[in-house]
């Protein structure tokens, strides 16, 4: 090679090694901020909640940075995240909740006070976020919240029934309150002391590879968005004693702009929901290829509860919102009683003092696909249900198999169901414990109702028909293949 030419090829070596050099490096680009530094000790005994919270300040005030939670067990009340702050657990390492509740810090929430109105609400957590921006929590550690430990937290009947509850107010194990662009990556959650991940009004959100396991204290649910919008949630596992995955409206503010993607959802109250409380409503929802099942962990703590997963996919508007564009797809579920709910009611509660009771709610354009449900019991089938005069709305089943135990007797149906439309939203809202009319799917006051591809099997001979449709107008019903062990008349109508 001539100098020439070995002289423009020298230039490019120099230049790009210059530019190489004047790039910082992983190191000098990270503001690392070691929580031992700041006097935190890893006993599982030392309340670490100040030196922590000192070194969460620290990393704030000098623009943000990287809070390193290293191996150990570290103790802790409330730690809230601030501006541009990232809280690391390594590898080894966990945050324990203390079971004190002199040691949590609460906030009084002036905007969505609860599903029951009265008093504002109080909400609190082991790691919080109170209205700041550009905010996560990642590593491979794990936050115990102690579920259950502790006489300030411990909830248990009061009733031999169970229709009575000491449940004294409890922080969850995440608790943001109308933050912005966060990040929830890779944390293992055990033992809540009620809801384990919990976002209030929070937005710009991406919540990926997060474990949750919640069975030792009641009201266990996995993640709870409460009026969130544009949020991408992925490739979680979730095992719980309550609602598994649920969007929620407690407020004013819709739940807008949700994808779900591959994830696991195991319970033994309902896997997939929206509603409850729905004062809110709920737009543009997607979820996708997810597996659902029944929790196979023991009853920790509650001997009402039961072993199977109530509803599989639950949608419910009774607080006069909105749920508009939903689409449910690629989902296998097993052992559910209900593989789905579906209920547009009138309860209308308010969500706090001094506002007007909400007219009627409205559900439309709601699409649920390629649906396998395994091993359904007869507790309970497979409810759609409006409430006359006001009519769920362009709904689709489309790519759906449902294998049912069968076995029930005309004789032992329950035939005529109540509208119910003011009680709490449940799949046994109707009667519990009751016969409803088909085994397959119930649907009552519903308008533009698409069947495509619905096919069942039956364990034993049932004489009930697959489908019971009352007051359903402009159906259209194709390719249904149903179980011959069914009534003869597999589809029934009634005005």
């Amino acid at each position: 090679m001539s100098i020439q030419k070995s002289i423009p090829i020298l230039l490019l070596l120099l230049l790009a090694s210059a530019v190489c050099s004047a790039q910082p490096t992983p190191s000098a680009l990270a503001h690392e901020y070691h929580i031992e530094a700041f006097g935190a000790v890893g006993d599982s005994i030392t309340l670490n909640t100040q030196a922590i919270q000192a070194a969460i300040d620290t990393a704030a005030a000098e623009g943000g940075g990287k809070v390193i939670v290293p191996p150990g067990q570290f103790m802790t009340g409330s730690l809230f995240l601030k501006d541009n702050v990232e809280l690391h657990l390594m590898a080894g390492a966990t945050l324990l909740g203390s079971v004190h509740k002199k040691d949590y810090q609460w906030i009084t929430d002036e905007k969505a006070y609860g599903a029951k109105g009265g008093p504002a609400a109080a909400v609190s957590g082991i790691i919080m976020g109170n209205q700041v921006n550009n905010i996560s929590v990642t590593g491979s550690g794990i936050i115990n919240g102690q579920g259950g430990k502790g006489e300030d937290f411990r909830a248990y009947p009061l009733t031999d029934d169970g229709s009575k509850w000491h449940k004294p107010p409890r922080p969850k194990t995440i608790m943001l309150y109308y933050c912005t662009n966060v990040r929830i990556e890779d944390i293992t959650s055990y033992a809540p002391q009620e809801w384990a991940q919990h976002y209030l009004g929070c937005d710009f959100m991406n919540i990926r590879g997060v474990k949750i396991h919640a069975h030792d204290n009641a009201n266990g649910d996995g993640i709870d968005l409460d009026g969130c919008q544009d949020v991408v949630m992925s490739d979680c596992i979730l095992d719980t004693d309550d609602n598994a995955f649920i969007l929620k409206g407690r407020g004013a503010r819709d739940c807008i702009n949700i994808t779900v993607q591959n994830c696991i959802f195991a319970s033994k109250i309902t896997a997939i929901k929206t509603g409850t409380e729905s004062s809110g409503g709920f737009k543009n929802i997607v979820i996708n290829n997810c597996v659902v099942r029944s929790s196979y962990e023991p009853k920790h703590f509650d001997k009402f509860r039961q072993q199977m997963n109530g509803s599989g996919i639950a949608l419910e508007i009774t607080d006069g919102g909105t749920m508009d564009g939903v689409i449910i797809s690629n989902i296998v579920m097993e052992e559910c009683y209900a593989p789905f709910f579906i209920k547009l009611g009138d309860r209308g509660r308010l969500y706090k003092d001094g506002v007007n009771t909400p007219p009627p709610g409205k559900m439309k354009n709601i699409k649920i696909q390629n649906i396998i449900c395994k091993k359904t019991s007869n507790r309970y089938t497979s409810t759609i249900t409006g409430f006359p005069g006001h009519y769920i709305e362009n709904l689709t089943l489309q790519n759906i198999h449902i294998e049912h135990e069968g076995g029930i007797k005309a004789s032992d149906v329950f035939s005529d169901l109540p509208e119910n439309s003011s009680h709490h939203p449940w799949p046994g809202m109707f009667k519990r414990d009751a016969n409803y009319p088909a085994y397959a799917l119930y649907l009552r006051h519903v308008k533009n109702l698409t069947l495509d591809n619905i096919t069942t099997t039956l364990d034993q001979p049932d004489e009930r028909p697959a489908v019971y449709m009352e007051d359903v107008q402009n159906e259209r019903l194709r390719f249904l293949d149903f179980d011959p062990k069914g009534a003869k008349k597999q589809i029934v109508h009634k005005p």
